[in-house]
């Protein structure tokens, strides 16, 4: 019960420690150990790049992990989170969340939200996405895994993109705020 292509997985953002990509590619190393299952596109530039991209090498893992250059163009950005399965943000995750929940792409992240950006609030585990422990690559690799086999990737694209709308919606915002402004007083 083979899928024939392999998942898609995306990291789009700055190349930087805080993003942690480092444990994204041991963590599809090992995903991939008995058959190539996954594929990662890496977009993106920064300080990083050149220490990740050995990294790929010394794994041997150029076959199926792709660098990308950043790119600003929003129709390349469009087809890059349409064609992905899956954005992964090991480390920190900002509004390349929102940015990939808005094409329907779910997202993971991790889990300790003292250590993350607000936008991590968009994810709803198990809905549009979920979390991993933080700095722990073994699950890391066993929540991409999960997310793939227990069909929490049956969600259609307009259902991911139906709850970011209705909880970023102007006017729920709106609403939120004045909640808040009228507990003030």
């Amino acid at each position: 019960n083979k899928k024939a292509k392999p998942y898609r997985l995306l990291f789009f953002g700055r190349l930087t420690k805080i993003k942690k990509v480092n444990l994204l590619i041991p963590a599809l190393v090992s995903l991939n150990q008995k058959t190539i299952s996954y594929q990662l596109k890496i977009v993106g530039d920064g300080p990083e790049k050149q220490y990740l991209q050995s990294l790929v090498k010394k794994f041997k893992a150029d076959r199926y992990i792709e660098f990308v250059a950043a790119t600003y163009d929003e129709r390349k950005i469009g087809e890059l989170f349409l064609e992905a399965d899956l954005l992964v943000s090991p480390g920190n995750v900002g509004l390349n969340a929102v940015h990939a929940l808005s094409y329907g792409t779910p997202v993971i992240t991790h889990s300790n939200f003292n250590n993350q950006m607000p936008e991590h609030e968009a994810i709803i585990d198990n809905f549009n996405g979920c979390f991993h422990i933080e700095n722990d690559t073994d699950n890391l690799a066993q929540k991409v895994h999960e997310w793939f086999t227990q069909q929490n990737n049956q969600k259609t694209r307009e259902v991911i993109r139906q709850k970011l709308i209705e909880k970023y919606d102007p006017l729920v915002q709106i609403q939120i705020f004045e909640k808040a402004l009228g507990n003030i007083n």
